[in-house]
């Protein structure tokens, strides 16, 4: 008795216009052929696509089924027609080496109870004929929606997607009740309220986003950076006037936007403060430790702290280690500085770092890439010219070299500012002079990470000896310093 397994597909646009039958509709009629033809089937493979122009991601059954072609071989595929096999030929010419290797010969095609011989000179051309001229009908059909929406973008029209919040389904009908929480929202950001506590006030009364979830600060700020809530419709960047009605004025959105951005410009500024961020972690937990700022006698105190929990509320860390930023940061710079002065470092670096190093590596990768791709054509194109395990070999020897070119390209990029340190200087004159994402780096190079251990540093102080200064409560033995190999 001959085998088989059945694919079906169906993509979301596919879905919204009820163009192609949904995927258990495909199924039964690839299992019914199959029933009719007395032809067993062992294995049907459905996928329900997020996208038109679908990626890997979006197929794992259909990559599941090309490994159960491989291994159990069946005879054929049955499909309702080939398009819903794919549209793009190089997964209808995996299918095609599949049945030159393989005991897999046939495609079916239930709808024109048609069966594409694969083995055949006749059977391959018919095949690739009809993916070109799939692919080209899907082109069109991408065209015309484009232009579509285009149309509808001028006339304001709502274009269908999820429900925003403060909106009916239909894109159009204010929900007065989410409405009602937008504006509340507004004033409270035009007081000065921050978007983290909004969150939190919006979580903690249990209002729900317009999916029914938990608010975060992202989704808050999505709603009032968009053009919606303002009775605009947005397409490639043009602005129309939309048939929704507005919730709040263009006055005050655009007031909004001013407090947004000015909220936005002091958290980088204070984020580039930290020099070990992504570097510290929480010696109790394991979590990461961020920079924090808060105020002590007036003053601003710098500190990294484990963060209890994220901004929509969900535990993150345990809140329970912190530590002073100036020692912290003061004694890493001098472990790293001490580290390359020593240990001859900084002059290895250095030389690992010649331009005409960086350029060769440059030109193997490049030579390297341009391999490969003459090894897949030339595959394609004449497939006596190698055999399958020979291709497979030479292809991993290239993609291993590759990954190795790449490894050096990024070492010697990473260590490109020790390069430029003139003679007779150190990197510790370089050092005064560095902005943070030079420190950084130099950092990167020898830090893996810097553990904070849990514990109160008493009357215990630490000098830092390279600039004299003393905190009088920092414990050092509380600080661990993880090396890379």
């Amino acid at each position: 008795m001959p085998t088989a397994v059945t694919y079906s597909r169906r993509s979301k646009l596919e879905q919204k216009k009820q163009t192609v039958e949904s995927t258990e509709a495909q199924t039964a009629e690839n299992l019914t052929w199959a029933a009719d033809h007395n032809v067993k089937v062992i294995g049907t493979f459905s996928d329900n696509l997020t996208a038109s122009r679908f990626s890997t991601k979006d197929r794992p059954e259909f990559l599941k089924m090309i490994r159960v072609i491989r291994d159990q071989q069946p005879d054929m595929v049955i499909v309702t027609e080939q398009s819903r096999l794919d549209r793009r030929l190089w997964n209808i010419l995996e299918l095609i080496e599949l049945a030159r290797t393989t005991a897999f010969k046939k495609i079916v095609k239930v709808r024109d109870d048609d069966v594409i011989d694969l083995s055949t000179e006749a059977g391959i051309n018919r095949t690739i004929d009809q993916a070109n001229r799939d692919r080209h009908e899907s082109e069109l059909i991408s065209q015309r929606v484009r232009a579509k929406k285009r149309l509808h973008a001028k006339l304001g029209r709502f274009d269908g997607g999820p429900r925003s919040f403060g909106y009916e389904k239909d894109g159009l009908t204010v929900r007065e009740s989410e409405a009602a929480i937008i504006r509340e929202c507004r004033d409270k950001i035009l007081a000065g309220h921050s978007m983290n506590s909004l969150t939190r006030e919006l979580n903690e009364r249990e209002v729900s986003t317009a999916s029914g979830g938990r608010w975060q600060r992202s989704t808050l700020q999505v709603i009032f950076r968009s053009k919606r809530i303002i009775g605009v419709r947005v397409h490639e960047g043009v602005e129309y006037e939309a048939q929704w009605p507005a919730i709040i004025s263009r006055s005050e959105w655009d007031r909004i936007q001013l407090v947004l951005d000015a909220k936005h410009t002091r958290k980088i500024r204070t984020g580039r403060s930290y020099l070990l961020t992504g570097y510290v972690f929480c010696g109790g937990c394991g979590g990461p430790m961020v920079g924090s700022g808060h105020i002590v006698d007036g003053a601003l105190h710098r500190r990294y702290y484990c963060v209890p929990e994220d901004s929509t509320l969900q535990r993150r860390g345990c809140g329970k280690v912190s530590r002073s930023a100036e020692p912290l940061e003061a004694l890493v710079s001098e472990a790293v500085l001490y580290r390359l002065d020593s240990e001859g470092l900084a002059e290895a670096f250095g030389q690992a770092t010649q331009d005409t190093d960086m350029h060769e590596a440059l030109t193997q990768y490049q030579e390297t890439k341009a391999s490969l791709g003459s090894l897949l054509a030339d595959y394609y194109k004449e497939r006596n010219k190698y055999a399958k395990d020979e291709m497979l070999k030479l292809k991993a020897e290239l993609e291993a070299r590759i990954e190795q070119i790449t490894r050096k390209m990024e070492r010697l990029d990473s260590t490109r500012i020790l390069a430029s340190v003139p003679f007779g200087e150190t990197v510790r004159d370089i050092w005064k002079a560095a902005d943070l994402a030079v420190k950084q780096s130099l950092i990167g190079l020898l830090l893996e990470k810097v553990v904070v251990l849990p514990g109160r540093p008493g009357s215990r102080k630490w000098r830092d000896d390279a600039t004299g200064r003393e905190w009088p409560r920092f414990d050092f033995r509380k600080i661990e310093l993880h090396w890379r190999a």
